[in-house]
Parts: C-alpha cells; structure tokens; sequence
C-alpha cells in the first residue's frame, strides 16, 4: 500500500448556481480539469463531491500510478472518533473537512491558525454545525494502511481510456466568432461611414449580424450540451469543425436541428477512444 500525501494531491472548486444533470456530469467535471491550470497526465484520476450548502463542486486530482494508493487525507476518520455528522480535521499541513465518511473539501496549509480555518469554512462553504478536531503527526505516522477499508466514493479516470487524445472544450467561441465576422466585415467592407441623414426604413441591419446571431446559437447549443470540439477552422462563410460525444444520438439531434446549415463529412465511431465524431461543414 501507497500512501499519498495531502501535498500531492490538487484541488479544484467549481461554483455552479444548480447541481449538474447526472448525464452530464462527468463531461462537466472533465472539462473543467482540462481547462484549469492543474497539471494532469494519462494517469490521473479524480474524487469529487457536491457541497449543497454552497453549490460548489468540489474535485480532488492526483496520479495514481498502482492500484494500491491509498489518500491519506480519507484516513483521518479512523484516528479519532467523531460525534457530529461533519467534521473538520486539522493537521500540521493541510485540514479535510468530512460529512461522514465523505471528503467535503481538501486544502494545504501553512502558518494558519485554526480560526483562520474554521472562519473559511464558514464563509466559503456556508457551513457552522461541525467539530473540529486537530490530528497529530504522530497518529498519521503510526496509522496501520492494513487496516484501511476504502470508502464508498467515486473515483474516476480523467480520460475516459488511456489512449484517449486530449480534447478541450472550446471556451468562448463566441467571442471567438464575433472577431471573425469583424474582420471579415472591415475587409470586404471597410469601415462603416458617419452619416449625417437620419437612416429611413430602406436601410437594413448588415448582413452580417443575422450569421453571427446562428453561429452563437448553434456554438451556445453544444457547449450547454458539453460537447467535445477539435480543428475549427473559418474560411469563406463555412466553419469546419470536428465534433465528440459518447452518445451518437446527441450528435444526430444536432445535426438535425440545424440541417440547413451542416454539411456532414462522416461520422464514425472509434472503438479505441470509444467516442463518435461527426465532421461537419456549417455555412452561412
């Protein structure tokens, strides 16, 4: 048995106004690891849980290079003994905080004073109603790992298979897009002219906006969806994307929402990284 220090162990906090939908919840995790600045290999796993005092996710992410690891932070309700259902557990380095034998938040620390913490507590996590017990180094050291019995929580692999490729949801392609359509805009058109005449009711809006408007409804409509996007690309009015899902069907329904607009290359599925992808043309 390996036991893995607090140290090694990365934390990640992701504030959400509604817990997720169980269909995507993993996805959302994910993507969330994948774009924050936590380093993480093929060989990372993670643990998460949902503080509903607070709506926060929290994640907890490490390596985990044998099947014999075992976290030392999850240990600590085996030292001493609890009365109240959430406790918080205050070593020389770092403080866990459990609601029963679940891990609810993870921190390292250094120079902090226990008010400190329990103040934090208070103030992040919305949470008052915990004791608050401090752990010696010396009943770290002597815990048996022999008598560690794994809790009931979930852990997941990062990469949903070892030789998935590494995809990243692409964050603020609306953006993204409108800075296209701009410069497009000023290089075929020029910057628009200062008029003086009021405009009459022959003028009509740039042809341009009612484009963006679909390309930020369609792009709006995968990322709610927590699809994967690889290789985009905007050349004469077309997007070329490639697109991931674990699920066939949730690339179909786009595709059907928007039939005027897509133009499908192929769509496959990948037996290796267990993902269909769906190459599409979309035009305006």
């Amino acid at each position: 048995m390996k036991l893995l220090n607090a140290s090694e162990i990365n934390t990640l906090s992701i504030k959400v106004t509604e817990k997720i939908h169980k269909k995507n919840l993993f996805k959302f995790l994910r993507t969330n690891i994948l774009n924050s600045e936590l380093s993480y290999t093929k060989n990372s796993f993670f643990y998460y849980t949902y503080i509903t005092h607070s709506s926060t996710y929290e994640i907890f992410l490490y390596d985990k290079t044998t099947q014999d690891i075992i976290l030392e932070p999850f240990i600590l309700p085996y030292l001493l003994s609890r009365s109240k259902v959430q406790s918080l557990y205050i070593t020389d380095s770092y403080f866990a905080l459990f609601e029963n034998e679940s891990l609810l938040c993870l921190k390292n620390i250094s120079n902090t004073s226990d008010e400190e913490i329990i103040e934090y507590i208070k103030q992040i996590y919305k949470l008052d109603d915990f004791e608050v017990l401090v752990v010696p180094s010396s009943l770290l050291n002597k815990f048996d790992l022999e008598k560690y019995k794994a809790y009931n929580q979930l852990e997941v692999a990062l990469y949903e298979d070892k030789s998935f490729v590494v995809f990243t949801v692409y964050l603020g392609i609306s953006s993204f897009l409108l800075l296209l359509f701009l410069m497009y805009q000023f290089t075929q058109n020029g910057y628009p002219e200062i008029q003086d005449k009021p405009k009459t009711n022959k003028h009509k809006i740039l042809p341009l906006n009612k484009p963006f408007e679909k390309a930020h409804e369609l792009f709006s409509y995968i990322e709610v969806n927590t699809m994967y996007i690889k290789k985009i690309s905007y050349t004469n009015n077309k997007i070329k994307t490639i697109l991931y899902d674990t699920n066939k069907q949730s690339l179909l329904k786009l595709l059907n929402k928007y039939n005027k607009n897509i133009q499908l290359k192929s769509l496959v599925f990948s037996s290796e990284n267990k993902l269909y992808s769906m190459d599409v043309i979309i035009e305006y």
